[in-house]
């Protein structure tokens, strides 16, 4: 769902494009508690009830032509996932070990 300024629906149609309507702007609105909004899939998310009330944002400047970045380092991200795929690895091995110990153990007996 697009929202204008006055949170009012903006409808469009299947180009993107508004539908028969004089061109509204679209509304940038943020939510105060962000944790918990609704996965819909395909990267969209709703608010619930926990978010609160939707505020506007009235020093957003929308641009046409521009793509919006995603707020991911990506070098950062990659070093934790290589950092946690170590840990496990790790983890990985101590759980052998203690078993190859306790079957060790078990044959003395």
């Amino acid at each position: 769902m697009v929202l204008d300024e006055n949170f009012e629906n903006i409808k469009l149609d299947l180009s993107g494009k508004a539908d028969g309507e004089t061109a509204k702007k679209p509304g940038v609105f943020d939510f105060e508690i962000k944790d918990g909004m609704l996965l819909q899939g395909d990267n969209l998310f709703s608010p619930t009830a926990k978010n609160g009330e939707p505020i506007l944002q009235e020093d957003a400047q929308l641009q046409t032509g521009y793509l919006e970045l995603s707020n991911v380092e990506v070098s950062s991200e990659m070093t934790k996932l290589i950092e946690t795929q170590r840990a496990y690895s790790m983890s990985l091995k101590m759980v052998q070990t203690s078993n190859e110990i306790e079957e060790v153990i078990n044959n003395l007996r």
